[in-house]
């Protein structure tokens, strides 16, 4: 969910139409909770990722967003054709008043077929579903749910999972402005970064200062059962920043006393990223779990003395989703849940709890166990906006 420059909110998901399957989905709101018909047809703006001539039969899922200056809408997911054999990742651009923007990729969109491990497949990987050229890889798939962010001068970087045959690869894709694949970036447009790991996860990506990106994720550790969770910064180029941490990648291992489980972040001031997420310093329990780090690696002193924040709500099982940096005094607002309610937690830029927030707690809760995590907020004039599986609430806040 996001707060248009017009202060419209726009929601995207997906819809389902018996005679397609489904289609990705934009919806407009006002403020007041109204649709706004003016918006795509009667308020949704609704399609495929595709492009081939049998979309009736395809699944288009809508999984990030980004709006974009002049109002124009980045969308991105994944699309699976009929046949059912592979995943693509795909984008689309909107104008602001929902129709496709011809003027990205292919009529406004773009296709990025699963990535090939083998030599003789190269010079096809680009090739979307529907092309004379393209391969048919089988049991090849893009996975779902990898986010992107949009760097200062416009090139989008996405998030990638490529899966062969259950071997996975990680990687990030950088496009322009336009929609194609920026060769100048790592390899033809992809960055893949080798970990002394069996495995990792990328869990999300923010754009920092001077063109930069973060990813955070989780490693599995050889020859043990822990996860580490890894933060790594690289350049506008698709390299690792050396300069940040070390040589660019940032390790929080598990320690006796604590388990770091930080699947999101975000950016404070000065370029610092505040990742988000919980601890399990007991296997019964978890504990919020925030830690703030400054643009080369090294801790936040500002923030909790440079340590990590721990906090349980009322004592119980807690854990936050995500994170917001709310203005002015780059307050920090958190998502999450604790005893089976949701939960909206307030603390100061250096992370003092704030009494301010919830008559005199730091913390609000909200009942009924349909709510969830929420993972999305938009603040506006004093009013918060959060959006569940099943409703869309409005609160207001001091």
């Amino acid at each position: 969910m996001a707060l248009t420059e017009k202060k419209d909110l726009l929601i995207y998901g997906h819809v389902w139409k018996p005679q397609f399957r489904f289609l990705f989905a934009v919806l407009r709101l006002k403020l007041n909770g109204d649709i706004d018909k003016s918006f795509g047809e009667n308020g949704f703006a609704t399609g495929f990722f595709g492009i081939d001539e049998f979309l009736h039969r395809s699944t288009s899922f809508a999984e990030d967003m980004i709006e974009l200056p002049g109002g124009k809408i980045l969308l991105s997911g994944y699309y699976q054709p009929e046949d059912g054999n592979s995943r693509f990742c795909g984008f689309v651009r909107l104008n602001a008043d929902g129709s496709l923007d011809k003027t990205f990729g292919t009529d406004g969109k773009v296709l990025i077929a699963p990535r090939s491990t083998t030599a003789n497949r190269k010079k096809k990987e680009q090739q979307p579903p529907d092309s004379p050229n393209a391969e048919n890889v089988s049991n090849a798939n893009v996975n779902v749910n990898m986010r992107m962010c949009v760097l200062s001068d416009g090139r989008i970087i996405k998030l990638m999972t490529f899966d062969h045959d259950g071997v996975f690869t990680q990687e990030v894709v950088c496009l322009t402005r336009d929609g194609v694949i920026d060769p100048l970036f790592g390899n033809a447009g992809y960055a893949k970064i080798v970990f002394p790991y069996s495995n990792m996860a990328y869990n999300n990506v923010v754009a920092v200062e001077d063109g930069k990106f973060a990813i955070c994720g989780t490693a599995d550790v050889p020859h043990t059962i822990f996860d580490r969770s890894v933060v790594l910064k690289l350049t506008d180029e698709g390299v690792l920043d050396l300069k940040f941490a070390e040589e660019g990648v940032l390790e929080l291992p598990r320690t006796k006393d604590i388990e770091y489980l930080l699947p999101n972040m975000c950016v404070q001031p000065n370029g610092r990223l505040l990742l988000c997420g919980s601890s399990n310093v007991d296997p019964k329990e978890s504990s919020g779990l925030l830690i703030s780090i400054e643009s080369n690696g090294t801790p936040n002193i500002q923030f909790n003395k440079g340590k990590p924040f721990i906090a349980e709500v009322d004592g119980d099982l807690s854990g936050w989703a995500s994170a917001i940096v709310v203005q002015p005094q780059a307050r920090i607002l958190l998502i999450g849940a604790a005893g089976g309610e949701s939960t909206l937690t307030r603390l100061s830029n250096e992370g003092v709890p704030d009494t301010d927030f919830a008559q005199g707690k730091p913390t609000f809760r909200f009942s009924g166990e349909d709510f969830g995590f929420m993972g999305a907020a938009v603040i506006h004039d004093k009013r918060i906006y959060l959006l569940s599986g099943f409703e869309l609430l409005r609160a207001v806040i001091p």
